[in-house]
């Protein structure tokens, strides 16, 4: 039987792999770090995690994440027994702030 987890991959705007990024995956209620991982060279990433709310955050050196347009650097995320799959884009902090991107 598989554990619960979190699959996925990070891109960049024109959906090309991002390695290297850093995942952190963090309780919702405690705000304690529960694990730390790297994208790999094509981009993916595999977090095994207790059934529980959490708040993912993907961050990489000149990158910002896409949905950070609102101010935010996480997002919730539920690990169940359908184990999540992310699809995480980041833009060049250059394009994100020309506003050159789609």
């Amino acid at each position: 039987m598989t554990k619960p987890h979190i699959t996925g991959v990070v891109k960049d705007y024109r959906r090309r792999t991002v390695p290297n990024a850093i995942i952190r995956l963090g309780l919702t209620d405690a705000n304690q770090l529960q694990s730390l991982v790297v994208s790999n060279k094509k981009g993916k990433f595999f977090i095994t995690a207790p059934l529980g709310q959490y708040q993912i955050a993907v961050t990489k050196q000149g990158y910002i994440w896409k949905r950070a347009e609102a101010g935010m650097s996480f997002q919730g995320i539920e690990v169940d027994k359908k184990n999540p799959l992310m699809k995480v884009t980041l833009v060049p902090y250059e394009v994100f702030m020309s506003g050159k991107y789609d």
